[in-house]
């Protein structure tokens, strides 16, 4: 079933929406432990094949109480200040050079590098951890006054006010504060797309050796 966070973020994200589905419920997960801990073959349809992740959420969120959810399609909008369409969908160069773009508008220098595929960190995985990160500068600088998504209709609220840190979504500091439901379109995507200017950081060697 989709809790009222899941609602209102998938209010944010337009034609995107799909991204936010639906969390396995607590049976599923527990099914899925009991199958872990013995060694067998788990099952990888539908959302099941986030349980693995979802089980080291939990198990962080054991060892540290101060842990917020969010979603990386949810910060891309909230930093863009309206949805992305079809067009900017993470599986495409496109989108992933506009979210790229979005984030460097944000200060973020991008080392091309980090882009490198290396230990199975596909590329969008990698912008979405950034994202991630965003959020969690955010909470750093604002405390209590973090908006989050709570009600089904998407509408921020501050954290303080949230009488518990389950079931909401954490929003990034910048962006806007309301809901703008007309997506970028395909030409809009590609003026963010162009801007973005990869970086490479200088290393120790090119700073000691005043190679600009």
């Amino acid at each position: 079933m989709f809790r009222p966070c899941d609602l209102g973020a998938r209010r944010w994200l337009g034609p995107l929406k799909s991204s936010v589905f639906a969390p396995p419920i607590e049976a599923e997960l527990h099914k899925w432990r009991l199958r872990w801990r013995a060694g067998e073959k788990q099952d990888q349809g539908h959302s099941r094949g986030l349980l693995p992740a979802i089980h080291s959420a939990d198990e962080l969120r054991s060892a540290n109480s101060n842990t917020l959810e969010s979603h990386p399609e949810l910060v891309f909008a909230a930093i863009s200040g309206r949805p992305l369409s079809t067009a900017g969908s993470k599986t495409l160069l496109l989108g992933l050079l506009a979210r790229a773009y979005l984030l460097q508008r944000q200060g973020i220098v991008l080392d091309l590098y980090n882009l490198i595929w290396r230990d199975r960190i596909s590329t969008d995985n990698f912008l979405d951890a950034i994202a991630m990160a965003l959020v969690a500068l955010s909470w750093n600088r604002l405390g209590d006054d973090l908006q989050v998504i709570r009600g089904n209709e998407g509408v921020p609220e501050r954290l303080g006010d949230a009488d518990s840190w389950a079931f909401l979504m954490a929003l990034p500091e910048v962006g806007p504060r309301t809901l703008k439901e007309l997506p970028l379109t395909a030409d809009e995507l590609i003026v963010l797309a162009s801007k973005f200017q990869p970086v490479r950081a200088p290393s120790r060697s090119d700073a000691n050796s005043g190679t600009p």
